[in-house]
């Protein structure tokens, strides 16, 4: 209730005032009414049109969501194509490596392949350890490092080394 159509009943209830006094109040008390009920409209005519643009976007939601549909499911004849084809190529590896290889024939190139790559690693580890020697070294003489904390990456593991 707006504040005028309040004072309009309190007049009425009590008798107040006079005849035309009341009589304008209940006047400006329906015009405020008036104004009111057109703000509403307003307001009613902005939520409609709200609606209309929300149940455009669900319309268009609910397109994506067909047309991801379709795509899942392409997607998944996709991957059941691939799965097919990788077993065959399974069937096929297997195929050629029995022909190949027998298990004591394996056996031996998968010995000397590890033997190689040991080496390899070991070759790669032991120039690694070089160049923190050397950094160490440079260090120490910069005064970084502590005789003690030298040392004790001298001790650390995989070639231990004294200072």
């Amino acid at each position: 209730m707006t504040r005028d159509f309040v004072f309009v009943k309190d007049v009425l209830d009590y008798g107040c005032m006079d005849q035309e006094i009341a009589q304008q109040q209940i006047l400006k008390a329906i015009e405020g009414l008036g104004q009111d009920m057109h703000g509403l409209k307003e307001d009613v005519h902005g939520l409609k049109e709200d609606v209309h643009v929300l149940k455009e976007d669900v319309h268009g939601l609910k397109e994506d969501v067909h047309i991801l549909k379709e795509d899942v499911h392409v997607l998944k004849e996709d991957v059941h194509g691939l799965g097919e084809a990788i077993q065959g190529l399974a069937s096929h590896v297997d195929e050629r490596f029995n022909q190949v290889f027998t298990k004591n024939e394996l056996t031996d190139v998968l010995d000397d392949k590890l033997g190689t790559l040991k080496g390899d690693l070991i070759h790669l580890t032991r120039q690694e350890d070089k160049k923190v020697i050397a950094l160490v070294h440079v260090l120490r003489k910069k005064e970084m490092l502590t005789y003690e904390e030298a040392k004790q990456i001298f001790a650390m593991d995989p070639f231990p080394n004294s200072l």
